[in-house]
């Protein structure tokens, strides 16, 4: 990898731990609270992952809230994860400069996204 690409690959990192952090923010102030594995040293991606695909396909359900936030909130979930596979292909693949501007790009939905869910619910994601 150049530099230059380097140095989008470590944004990109921190982008997506920004966004992880943001969800996280958004489903612990549901009704029925969710809690994902915070990022610290020891964070474990496919259990941080497993609970994400989890909370799209089981948790998510019995919330007491309309099914709009709902969709919202699922959307920017899978949003992420499909960013973090994206992600991990620049390490394990073909640095290719499409992914990263791909993965930057779903980001910024991922964002849009927990923001409206959490407007929404009645709250702000960014007030915390």
């Amino acid at each position: 990898m150049d530099d230059s690409f380097e140095e989008k690959f470590e944004r990109l990192k921190v982008e997506l731990a920004a966004t992880y952090t943001l969800l996280a923010r958004l489903l612990s102030r549901l009704p029925i609270p969710i809690g994902i594995p915070p990022l610290e040293e020891e964070w474990d991606p496919e259990e941080a992952i497993e609970v994400l695909a989890r909370t799209r396909t089981s948790l998510l359900g019995p919330q007491p809230i309309e099914d709009w936030p709902r969709g919202l909130i699922d959307e920017a979930v899978l949003m992420w994860l499909t960013a973090y596979e994206v992600g991990n292909t620049m390490v394990i693949g073909a640095p290719d400069p499409w992914k990263y501007d791909a993965v930057s790009r779903v980001l910024m939905r991922v964002i849009s996204l927990a923001d409206a869910a959490a407007r929404e619910l009645g709250f702000e994601l960014d007030s915390e």
